[in-house]
């Protein structure tokens, strides 16, 4: 609040009452002014509102892809992880079975009648810690486990069968193990259930196989099956 010297020299004239009352009268006169002059400026224009709206979206638009990336390569790498536990525990049964691959459905009912006996995570139950998550794939989210109780599809061409069995085709020539696929990620499909089919789709962008030598790789051009 500022007042000049012929202001204060005018009011030199009246009583202290007066002076007093016209001080404040123009004190509050020049809050006003400065209130209209200034007081927009506390919010926010539409222009305004609608650049910052702008901006975030552009930032989520970069952003989601990146972290949807990054789920993604972490569920793949831990289905590897899974895939590599039934492999070590399938060494067992070998082991145990002449060198003969379990006897075991390709998926568990209800969603696929193929195969004879149970599924193979039933099957390979003795040779399994009392938990264990290694058939659930962390990109089968509230799909396939959830209807059949495992997330990998088990290869009816290698079912009750032995590796050296394994090592020729059907026309007996010589085939590589590490070329037959054993087990692996069973999405991408629609099943047929007896309410309505089951869409599966990818866990993790690529499919991730155990082969008949036991290793795991991901399949980045499908799965080529030798029968």
């Amino acid at each position: 609040m500022s007042h000049n010297l012929r202001d204060i020299n005018r009011l030199e004239t009246y009583s202290a009452v007066d002076v007093t009352s016209y001080l404040t009268t123009r004190g509050d006169d020049e809050m006003m002014n400065d209130r209209l002059t200034h007081g927009n400026r506390a919010g926010l224009t539409l222009i305004e509102v609608l650049a910052i709206v702008a901006a975030l979206a552009v930032m989520l638009s970069i952003l989601l892809p990146i972290v949807s990336d990054a789920r993604a390569k972490s569920d793949r790498i831990e289905c590897q992880n899974n895939l590599a536990m039934i492999g070590r525990t399938m060494d067992s049964y070998l082991s145990d079975h002449g060198n003969r691959f379990p006897k075991a459905r390709a998926l568990g009912m209800p969603v696929s009648t193929r195969g004879e006996g149970m599924t193979l995570m039933v099957t390979l139950r003795e040779y399994l810690p009392p938990i264990t998550t290694m058939f659930h794939c962390p990109g089968d989210r509230d799909m396939l486990f959830k209807y059949c109780g495992i997330s990998y599809y088990y290869s009816q061409e290698v079912t009750n069968r032995t590796r050296s069995e394994l090592k020729f085709d059907n026309e007996g020539h010589p085939f590589d193990l590490e070329r037959v696929p054993v087990v692996w990620d069973a999405d991408e499909m629609i099943y047929e259930t007896k309410r309505e089919p089951l869409v599966v789709p990818s866990f993790h962008g690529t499919k991730n196989v155990l082969y008949g030598d036991l290793h795991v790789a991901p399949a980045y051009h499908g799965i080529a099956f030798r029968m």
